[in-house]
């Protein structure tokens, strides 16, 4: 009779243990953390890997020190939604597929910027929790949205 007992607590103890761990696996998926790097990243982080998917279409250079430059002139130009409504499954999230989505507004390069069209865009790109920009929608606007 003991044996029953002590395997039965063996198999409910391993049972529970595999939930908690499962549990907070996806607490720590779903919050954005980045495993690879052992660290989360900040919105910064986030919003320079956006400029770099989208810098194509912007009036910046592609380097670090002339997004630097745009980010300090525009500080209000972008934003972080680490939880968009469109956001995955939970079965997305204990997978690793966890995404913020980063909100750029800027001025097109002049190239871009075709007779009559608008000159500003603002631009939904999705960043997974790691920093690789993912796939990007936009829109152009007539004029430049703020964010805090």
């Amino acid at each position: 009779m003991k044996k029953k007992i002590s395997a039965s607590i063996v198999v409910v103890a391993s049972a529970a243990l595999l939930v908690a761990c499962s549990w907070g696996y996806w607490r720590l998926m779903d919050s954005g953390y980045c495993v690879s790097k052992m660290r989360y990243l900040d919105d910064r982080e986030l919003i320079e890997s956006a400029i770099r998917h989208e810098i194509f279409q912007m009036n910046i250079e592609a380097n670090p020190e002339a997004i630097a430059r745009f980010l300090q002139a525009n500080e209000t130009c972008c934003g972080v939604d680490r939880h968009p409504d469109w956001r995955r499954t939970w079965v997305d999230t204990l997978t690793g597929f966890n995404y913020a989505e980063v909100t750029l507004n800027f001025e097109k390069k002049q190239t871009e910027v075709s007779q009559g069209a608008r000159r500003f865009y603002k631009s939904l790109v999705a960043v997974d929790a790691c920093g690789p920009a993912l796939k990007s929608i936009g829109t152009d606007t007539t004029a430049l949205e703020n964010y805090p």
